[in-house]
């Protein structure tokens, strides 16, 4: 187990099940992804089985898009090619495309 995980969840990692909940449906849930969507910071969390969008604003704040709507049984592999979809009127020379952000 890492020292991550561990620091996430404390000692209660190292259970099979806590509250309900597995480990993997723990990190299943706190999964939060970052997108460059053609030139605007935008995340993806994964909640409840969900996929929430939201708009980064680069200073630690972030505001949840009620506008689009992410179909929970999208593969995260698929997600840029999702958003590229959604907000294909947004590109131009300079962002043509919509890439993943590693953290």
């Amino acid at each position: 187990m890492s020292k991550e995980t561990l620091r996430l969840f404390g000692n209660n990692a190292r259970n099979s099940s806590i509250y309900g909940e597995s480990y993997q449906e723990k990190k299943v849930r706190l999964m939060l992804l970052k997108f460059d969507v053609f030139g605007k910071t935008m995340l993806v969390e994964r909640k409840q089985n969900c996929w929430l969008l939201f708009v980064d604003s680069g200073r630690g704040m972030r505001t949840r898009v009620f506008d689009v709507v992410i179909p929970p049984e999208l593969a995260q592999a698929d997600l840029a090619v999702y958003l590229d979809d959604i907000f294909h009127e947004h590109s131009s020379e300079r962002h043509p495309n919509v890439t993943s952000i590693d953290k």
